[in-house]
């Protein structure tokens, strides 16, 4: 399910957004959304909702394991080969960076991935497959939360190039910023809360 509550329009350009259901809060629907295609269509309107993580306390690096929790103040980047990221919590403090023919999963127990500054930034023919920590710090109120980028943090979530990345039944947090993919890539997630979507070129967002 894609919830547009924002007064930003999402844009697809040439893009496909599908999601197993779309709704805005924008009393004109079809004004949520400019360019590309999308399903279904047109979007429900539905009054303006709360947000359902506001409140959750971000991870701490001091936090007492388990789970264990991983801070690397510069940024986590993979340009080649297959890297798993162990579980746990990640703190990202200046973003993270995959790219070239990288590709990145998550071990038994999923990641949850917060990132305090900088930028999510997936690049490049590789792929991206993140499963959410299990049990996650914050359930029940964010049991599937697998990616959160800090409100702080407006850099927009971008995944391009022709590579995939699938978020598999977890969600992505980030209030203030713009996800999207472009190029040739595919986004996959169970769900989004975001400032708005975006796709370019031939990009596909499938949400839910």
């Amino acid at each position: 399910t894609a919830f547009l509550d924002s007064s930003t329009p999402s844009t697809l350009n040439n893009g496909t957004l599908t999601a197993s259901q779309i709704y805005t809060a924008d009393p004109n629907p079809s004004g949520a959304i400019t360019g590309g295609s999308y399903s279904p269509d047109p979007p429900t309107y539905l009054s303006p909702q709360p947000d359902p993580y506001q409140g959750l306390t971000p991870p701490s690096a001091t936090a007492t394991p388990p789970p264990t929790t991983y801070v690397y103040p510069s940024t986590l980047s993979f340009s080649g080969g297959m890297n798993v990221l162990s579980s746990g919590i990640y703190i990202l403090q200046n973003g993270i960076q995959v790219s070239g023919n990288a590709s990145l999963t998550s071990g038994p127990g999923g990641v949850l991935l917060y990132v305090s500054g900088g930028s999510i930034s997936f690049t490049g023919n590789g792929t991206v497959s993140l499963a959410p920590l299990t049990p996650g710090p914050n359930a029940p109120t964010a049991p599937n939360l697998g990616i959160w980028q800090a409100s702080s943090d407006s850099n927009p979530i971008i995944l391009s190039g022709n590579g995939s990345a699938n978020i598999f039944s977890g969600a992505i947090y980030a209030p203030t910023a713009q996800l999207g993919a472009q190029g040739n890539g595919t986004f996959t997630v169970g769900s989004v809360v975001a400032e708005s979507i975006a796709c370019a070129g031939n990009g596909t967002d499938t949400i839910g």
